[in-house]
């Protein structure tokens, strides 16, 4: 239990200590599951290939999925406004 206000700088040492801890928990497999999928991708260079054709594939497609959906006036229609007045 957490003391009551009578102590309040124990009271932050406690969570302090508590939210270290939870960290510790979520973050260490976080860490050794990355360690080991590293290892895994280095030893098998045709997975690590496929592995930078799909990220490539999904930055390409979310920077095409913000061109289309962008506000109008956005700078992103900085080019197609320069069409415009062109033609």
């Amino acid at each position: 239990m957490l003391p009551q206000a009578h102590h309040p700088t124990l009271s932050v040492l406690v969570l302090g200590l508590v939210f270290a801890g939870l960290t510790f928990v979520v973050k260490a497999p976080v860490g050794l599951t990355a360690g080991v999928l590293s290892a895994w991708l280095q030893a098998r260079p045709r997975a690590l290939t496929w592995l930078h054709r799909a990220s490539g594939a999904v930055l390409l497609g979310l920077g095409i999925s913000w061109h289309w959906n962008a506000a109008p006036g956005d700078e992103s229609d900085m080019l197609a406004d320069q069409q415009r007045r062109s033609a």
